[in-house]
């Protein structure tokens, strides 16, 4: 698949913000762009995070039991056959 170029322009604001990250890329051996885009990676990888953070809290005060519980519960041959049929 051929890759469509896609540009995108940012306001640094002065003039002196952009020369003083592109100074940064340098000092990196990035350039200005995979600098933004690193940061931009893992901006999304935060959010990503936080969500999930946000899951955890969602269900850390439910009720939690033992492995050996449910399973005597369902009955070990039955999880062990439901997972034979599904493939």
């Amino acid at each position: 698949m051929a890759r469509v170029r896609t540009e995108v322009t940012i306001n640094l604001g002065t003039e002196k913000r952009r020369k003083l990250l592109e100074k940064f890329a340098r000092e990196k051996e990035m350039s200005l762009q995979d600098m933004v885009l690193v940061a931009l990676r893992q901006w999304l990888e935060g959010q990503e995070e936080e969500e999930d953070l946000r899951a955890i809290e969602e269900v850390e005060h439910e009720p939690t039991r033992l492995i050996k519980e449910l399973l005597a519960e369902i009955g070990e041959s039955d999880l062990l056959n439901s997972n034979d049929q599904a493939g």
